[in-house]
């Protein structure tokens, strides 16, 4: 998944090429079946207000999730950064300096600052630090949990061939990778 181009080093984690995910596809799911239901019993109670609400969450969000289950996260190593964008190798992208340590992680993230606890699925993340504040940046969303801890090992040995700093934890499995 690595190959030399004439920018620089490229490694691409392509979803096309790993197992899905089958518990963020069951969420997804059964998030979208009970917005459709909400809306149609709000049509029928003739709560439209409701009715409204639901349409849009479920019209805009089950779409926008299905179009994000083949795009591709992007690494293209230039010089002293590394650009990581979604999908467009030469569009906008997230510029991570080479100074800066990177941390990837598989894991489920806690949120501190709500009740809900940690998430439901486990994520593969690449966590940065940009003018104090600690940036998250979600990988590999659709691939399963196997193939994101193929994919974290691929891409540290991709960052450290590029002296790259990079700290890396496989939390659900409890282990640090090497």
């Amino acid at each position: 998944m690595t190959a030399a181009t004439d920018l620089g080093a490229r490694f691409e984690i392509n979803p096309r090429d790993y197992s899905r995910d089958k518990a963020y596809i069951g969420g997804l799911t059964i998030w979208g079946v009970l917005m459709l239901s909400f809306s149609i019993a709000c049509i029928y109670w003739e709560f439209w207000v409701g009715a409204i609400f639901g349409g849009v969450l479920f019209l805009a969000v089950v779409p926008y999730a299905l179009s994000q289950r083949n795009r591709c996260d992007l690494f293209q190593v230039n010089s002293d950064f590394v650009v990581v964008s979604k999908g467009n190798p030469k569009g906008a992208g997230i510029r991570l300096h080479r100074k800066n340590p990177l941390e990837i992680t598989i894991e489920h993230v806690e949120d501190s600052a709500s009740d809900a606890g940690i998430e439901s699925t486990s994520t593969l993340n690449l966590w940065d630090v940009e003018c104090g504040y600690r940036r998250r940046t979600i990988l590999g969303l659709w691939i399963s949990e196997e193939a994101k801890a193929q994919v974290l090992n691929d891409l540290v040995d991709f960052l450290r061939q590029h002296d790259f700093e990079v700290d890396c934890r496989n939390k659900v499995d409890k282990t640090k990778a090497e």
